[in-house]
């Protein structure tokens, strides 16, 4: 029976709870405009850049200007999350510990900029926990795409077939099943309405994680793929 050889995280809402204040920031600057009521339409921003975000608002809103709104966007969000800190997901960081252990690389994948990742984490975390950290900042298209996540592959040398993602968001999720991943479904803040179909798995949070989990998830992972079950 094998096992993962790398392990892929999305950054916001899997490992961080930030989507929340992404989407405040966004409440505000539509409110500051005259915009009321467009809660709705947080979703576009969950799992992508700002800017590829902040494309899709401009079609609801051609009035405004995407440059300041995108930069006035980002100040609120920045200034909420120094303002009240930020949550990780409950047991992520002993989840980082586990994948560090297992001797496979695991990689950050994530709409957000480097400095954004490194402002959170730390210097210290992103260079004890990851091989790699891919970001909006390496000038890649936006999940959906599957370009972040192939970019992981091919630098990191990982068969698709053997790697096992972490997403939450349906942008996300779609970008790990572009790029031919199997992916477990983080609910915690996912803001889908239930596991996602194509999931081999989901999970509330990190807690509980451990090596037999992952070889049962690889084992779901071998009904997918039958000719990766050595």
């Amino acid at each position: 029976m094998g096992f993962w050889k790398g392990f892929l995280l999305d950054f916001d809402g899997t490992i961080v709870v930030t989507e929340s204040l992404a989407a405040r920031a966004m409440e505000i600057v539509l409110e500051e405009n005259g915009i009321s009521e467009a809660g709705h339409l947080a979703s576009v921003l969950h799992g992508r850049t700002w800017s590829a975000g902040i494309r899709i608002l401009m079609t609801h809103f051609p009035h405004l200007d995407a440059a300041v709104l995108g930069q006035r966007m980002r100040e609120i969000y920045r200034y909420e999350r120094k303002k009240g800190g930020v949550e990780f997901v409950p047991g992520a960081l002993h989840a980082l510990k586990l994948l560090r252990g297992l001797g496979v690389p695991v990689a950050l994948v994530t709409g957000s900029d480097r400095d954004e990742v490194y402002d959170i984490l730390g210097d210290e975390v992103v260079g004890k926990y990851f091989d790699l950290i891919v970001t909006a900042s390496d000038g890649l298209e936006s999940k959906p795409s599957p370009a972040q996540y192939n970019a992981a592959l091919q630098t990191l040398g990982l068969n698709p077939e053997a790697t096992l993602v972490f997403e939450d968001s349906y942008a996300g999720i779609e970008s790990s099943k572009r790029a031919g991943l199997a992916f477990i479904h983080v609910l915690h803040v996912s803001p889908l309405p239930g596991p996602h179909v194509d999931a081999i798995a989901a999970i509330q949070d990190w807690r509980g994680m451990s090596r037999e989990r992952l070889a049962a998830f690889y084992g779901e992972r071998g009904k997918h793929f039958p000719s990766n079950t050595g």
